[in-house]
């Protein structure tokens, strides 16, 4: 009977330990920023749900832009995660030199709101193709397959749009152009 109590106790005490082993909520992204990028979406996202005068609106649109730029001031994202959508191949001749132009999206989901997209391109000589890491990554890679990517934001697109009617939409549906430098399929 003793023993009975005390394999009793130790499935409890077992029981017990693994009900208050607490994980720590995983972040929706492995990278700090675009976490930061993420909650600055939502927050101004938020605050428009709920402004319906149209200076506001303009007011709220610059903070937003001036919070992107502060975000990206470097210029430069490193670890993003996405999903990769629509990639084309084009060749573009450049001084008697063509390359092979890969231009795609990455957005955040296909239903997500709000809806982020890096409007992406890569670049490499046509002659070096068959041998570039990057582009024989990137043609291994399907539609909407979930990739990691670093890269450098160009100061166009969500970051400097002028403010104008279409605030509200740009809002919650940022576009960012990137030249991406690496990518990979996210190991998730």
């Amino acid at each position: 009977m003793a023993r009975q109590i005390k394999l009793l106790l130790a499935a409890f005490a077992l029981v017990l330990q693994c009900s208050c082993t607490h994980n720590a909520p995983r972040p929706a992204h492995e990278c700090e920023r675009q976490c930061r990028m993420d909650s600055i979406i939502q927050h101004y996202g938020a605050a428009l749900d709920t402004t319906f005068n149209n200076i506001k609106v303009a007011q709220l649109f610059g903070d937003y832009q001036r919070d992107l730029q502060f975000l990206f001031r470097d210029g430069r994202v490193d670890g993003f995660d996405a999903l990769l959508q629509g990639l084309r191949v084009d060749d573009v001749v450049v001084n008697d030199t063509t390359y092979k132009h890969v231009s795609f999206k990455l957005i955040n989901g296909i239903d997500a709101k709000p809806q982020i997209t890096f409007d992406a391109s890569y670049y490499c000589k046509a002659d070096d193709a068959a041998t570039d890491s990057i582009f024989q990554r990137l043609a291994g890679i399907g539609n909407l397959e979930r990739v990691v990517f670093s890269g450098n934001v160009l100061q166009q697109g969500t970051l400097s749009a002028q403010i104008n009617a279409d605030n509200a939409f740009l809002i919650y549906h940022p576009v960012f152009h990137i030249i991406i430098d690496n990518i990979r399929t996210h190991a998730r």
